[in-house]
C-alpha cells in the first residue's frame, strides 16, 4: 500500500503554500501517487481544492509541470474531469444553500472541463461511464435538495409578501383627514413630505407584486440539472428576495410616515420628535444591516466562481483555501 506523501496531503486539504513550496524545491514530487493511484491532480480536483487546482494549471502555463500529469487516471479509471463530476461534501463550498452549492458544482466541472483537451469528457471509466453520465448520477440528490431548498424559502415569504406588506402598504396608502395647512404641521413637516406619503405606499405595493410573481415562479417551475446551470431560477430567485427586501424597507417607511404624520398632530412635536427619530433610526438599522450579508453572500455567489475564489475579500466570506 503506498503512503501517502506531504504533497498529496496537502493537495488534498488545499494547503496551496505547502504544495508551491514542495514543487519549489522538489519538482519530482509531482509524480507522487497514492493507494489509489491518484496524483496531486487528481486529488486537488477531487476534493475541490480550486486554489491548489489554479496554482498546477499556472506551473502547466509555465511548462514547469508537464501536460501528461493532468492526463493520468486513478485504479478506476476515472480521469480528473471524471473526480470532478462527483458530488463535494457539504462543506465544501462556502456557499448558501443546495440551489447555490449545485450551481457551483456545474460551474467546477465546466472550468475542469475547459482546462482539459476536447476529446477529455468523451473518455470513459472502468466502468464505462463518461464524466458527464458521472455527473448526472452523483448529483441526483443534490438537485431535488436544490429544488426543495427554493421552493421552501419562496413558500415561507410569498404569503409574506401578499398578505402583510401589501395590507400595511394599503392601510396607510390614504391620508384622508390630514389637513395640509394644520398650523401644527408647518415648520415641523414639508410639502414634499405628503407627496412622499403617497408614492411609499405605492412602492411598497408594486415590488411586493414583483416578489410574489418571481415566488411563483419558483415554485411553479420543474427543475433538473440544467435548471442549476442556466442560473435563470437562481437569478428569478435573487430578484425576488431584492424585491421583498425593498417592500419591507417601503413598508416600514409607509408604516412609519404615516404614523408619524398621524401622531404629530396629537403630541408635543419638540419632545416626540427626537424620540421618534431615534427609534426610526434604530429600526432601519437594523433592517438594513441584519439581511444584507445573507443577500451578498448569495449574490456573490451567484456571479462568482470556484475558480474566482481567489477575488474574495479576506474574511468577509469564509472559504477552506
Amino acid at each position: 500500500m503506498a503512503r501517502e506523501t506531504p504533497i498529496l496531503i496537502a493537495a488534498k486539504n488545499g494547503i496551496t503554500k505547502m504544495v508551491e513550496k514542495i514543487l519549489e524545491n522538489f519538482p519530482e514530487a509531482v509524480y507522487d501517487l497514492d493507494s489509489s493511484m491518484k496524483n496531486i491532480v487528481l486529488l486537488s480536483v477531487e476534493h475541490k481544492q480550486c486554489h491548489v487546482y489554479e496554482l498546477l494549471l499556472n506551473n502547466k502555463k509555465k511548462k514547469v509541470i508537464p501536460d501528461s500529469v493532468f492526463w493520468e487516471v486513478d485504479k478506476e479509471g476515472n480521469t480528473a474531469l471524471h473526480l470532478a463530476a462527483k458530488v463535494a461534501n457539504s462543506n465544501t463550498w462556502p456557499v448558501p444553500g443546495a440551489a447555490f452549492q449545485m450551481n457551483w458544482e456545474i460551474k467546477w466541472f465546466e472550468h475542469v472541463q475547459r482546462s482539459m483537451p476536447e476529446w477529455y469528457p468523451f473518455l470513459c471509466n472502468k466502468a464505462g461511464e463518461t464524466p458527464r453520465e458521472v455527473f448526472t448520477k452523483s448529483h441526483e440528490g443534490l438537485v431535488k435538495q436544490g429544488q426543495k431548498w427554493l421552493t421552501s424559502i419562496s413558500e415561507q415569504a410569498c404569503p409574506i409578501a401578499t398578505g402583510l406588506f401589501v395590507a400595511v402598504a394599503f392601510s396607510t396608502s390614504s391620508n384622508d383627514g390630514f389637513n395640509f395647512k394644520d398650523p401644527k404641521l408647518q415648520g415641523v413637516v414639508r410639502p414634499s413630505a405628503f407627496s412622499y406619503s403617497f408614492l411609499v405606499p405605492a412602492a411598497s405595493f408594486f415590488f411586493s407584486v414583483v416578489a410574489v410573481f418571481c415566488f411563483l415562479l419558483i415554485i411553479c417551475s420543474s427543475y433538473n440539472e440544467s435548471s442549476f446551470r442556466t442560473g435563470n431560477r437562481l437569478m428569478v430567485f435573487l430578484l425576488g428576495l431584492a424585491a421583498f427586501y425593498l417592500s419591507l424597507l417601503s413598508t416600514l417607511e409607509s408604516f412609519s410616515l404615516g404614523h408619524f404624520l398621524m401622531a404629530i398632530k396629537e403630541l408635543d412635536t419638540s419632545n416626540y420628535l427626537p424620540r421618534y427619530l431615534t427609534l426610526a433610526v434604530v429600526y432601519y438599522t437594523l433592517v438594513l444591516i441584519i439581511p444584507m450579508p445573507f443577500y451578498l453572500h448569495m449574490a456573490w455567489a451567484f456571479f462568482r466562481g470556484p475558480h474566482t475564489m481567489n477575488l474574495l475579500i479576506p474574511g468577509f466570506f469564509p472559504t477552506r483555501n
